[in-house]
């Protein structure tokens, strides 16, 4: 089956037929659509032969080959061969295809970005704290104060960050950023 693109479509769940021949030496004739006929819901189950493909004998008189090339569940394709006489017995049951209830997934990526903005607030108030409790003043000549002593602010942003598991991951970028900027306006 082509797709609007050209590309076939590839079957995720069950049997897709890529390829068929049957013959001999260098007489070999299309079944790709004989064997997507005999194919019912993910099984193939037939004796290989002409007449089992409904299509006249290519080289009566010698023993045929049928050269298959299939695909299970979306995976990589396969490539067998049956000679005539064969039993050809493929079966593949459907895997079932998983919903996704979109509705529910916005919300989840709304709650999930207001988690990590109030994880970003206590990660500054953890640096901020740290430089007050651990730092030490400093009046600028607009008489400004502010606290130095970076290092106890980084070290109690850290273990606000470090509290929250693994999703610190995620905060990280962000975090980097505000703290660059907070240090270019000193």
């Amino acid at each position: 089956m082509l797709g609007a693109t050209g590309a076939q479509k590839i079957n995720l769940d069950g049997l897709t037929i890529l390829k068929a021949s049957y013959g001999t030496g260098t007489q070999f004739v299309d079944v790709t659509g004989e064997i997507k006929g005999l194919a019912n819901n993910g099984d193939l189950d037939f004796t290989v032969s002409a007449q089992s493909l409904g299509i006249l004998d290519p080289s009566p008189g010698t023993s045929k080959v049928l050269q298959l090339q299939y695909r299970v569940n979306g995976g990589h394709p396969k490539l067998e061969k049956y000679n005539d006489g064969d039993q050809v017995s493929i079966s593949v049951p459907n895997v079932p295809q998983q919903t996704v209830n979109h509705k529910w997934s916005f919300m989840k990526y709304v709650w999930t970005s207001l988690f990590f903005f109030f994880v970003g607030l206590l990660v500054i108030d953890g640096y901020k704290a740290g430089n007050k409790i651990f730092g030490y003043e400093k009046v600028s000549e607009t008489g400004d104060i502010t606290y130095e002593n970076i290092g106890a602010g980084v070290i109690l942003a850290g273990v606000t960050l470090f509290s929250f598991g693994t999703s610190w991951i995620y905060v990280l970028l962000p975090m980097a950023l505000i703290f660059g900027f907070m240090r270019r306006q000193r």
